[in-house]
């Protein structure tokens, strides 16, 4: 075998003229059709009776699905976590998955200062974001201020009142806003 031959099958030759060519009614296609032309004809092909049915409008369907039952939230595995998130859902009555979320966004935010993540884009901080599907009165908000109760503190006692023996009165006034004395730094 010379370089320029294959194993490919040979192609039928091209039409030579006008003569030679097939006609589009001579294609495959085009006798299938006529096939069943003919067969309409003489009444031996298939028919399809199509029974055409009212038109019944479907009632509103609900934007959102159905919720399955959750799976029991794998409190064990909260390690040193597990004693505070049990103590908040004790104390709150939330079920332990909204707690333990709760736990872990604010375990998060403590340590989000002492770490960094490296990327493509230079050093960003290490951080966890966290979102709550829960209905009205599933007690989210309760267990984010039970959980971050102390981190308020810390933030209160550790970079509020430092900077407070710098502010003098000259500052800050608090003449005419009596109902907020106390609430600012």
């Amino acid at each position: 075998m010379t370089a320029h031959q294959s194993n490919r099958p040979k192609r039928p030759p091209l039409a030579a003229d006008a003569d030679d060519a097939m006609l589009p009614s001579e294609t495959p296609a085009a006798q299938a059709a006529l096939g069943w032309a003919k067969a309409a004809e003489t009444g031996d092909a298939p028919t399809f009776h199509l029974k055409a049915e009212p038109f019944a409008p479907e009632a509103p369907q609900p934007l959102l699905r159905e919720i399955a039952p959750a799976v029991a939230f794998p409190a064990e595995a909260l390690g040193p976590l597990r004693k505070a998130v049990e103590a908040v859902q004790d104390i709150s009555q939330a079920p332990v998955a909204i707690a333990a979320q709760s736990a872990l966004a604010v375990a998060s935010l403590a340590v989000q200062g002492f770490a960094n993540v490296e990327t493509l884009g230079g050093d960003v901080p290490c951080s966890l974001f966290c979102l709550t599907v829960a209905e009205s009165g599933e007690r989210k908000s309760t267990c984010d201020k039970l959980l971050m109760k102390a981190l308020r503190g810390h933030e209160r006692d550790g970079l509020v009142r430092p900077h407070r023996a710098h502010i003098g009165p000259d500052v800050v006034s608090l003449a005419g806003f009596p109902h907020i004395e106390g609430r600012l730094i």
